[in-house]
């Protein structure tokens, strides 16, 4: 995926003349007390990722919930699922 590096965001901001680049990183987690807790909010239609389940056909839907459920390798027991994002400022002139 192009720009998703911090090196590449931090090159970026560079390139368009911006001093003084500085990149971090912001992590976030959240906790799930089983595979369920998660899905639900998916299968109501909350967010842009539910509002994406909820438009598949039920199978297709059900398939996915596999998919993700294998792919996490989550089950009834909690679990923690993190996400970063690269923070980059930078200063004109």
């Amino acid at each position: 995926m192009r720009l998703a590096t911090s090196a590449e965001l931090g090159d970026l901001w560079t390139e368009i003349g911006l001093g003084q680049v500085e990149v971090s990183e912001a992590v976030v987690a959240a906790s799930y007390e089983g595979f369920e807790d998660l899905w639900q909010p998916l299968e109501m239609g909350v967010g842009p990722a539910g509002a994406y389940a909820t438009s598949l056909t039920p199978e297709v839907r059900e398939d996915l919930k596999r998919d993700l459920r294998a792919r996490l390798g989550a089950g009834e027991s909690p679990f923690e699922l993190t996400a970063r994002a690269w923070v980059v400022t930078g200063r004109v002139g």
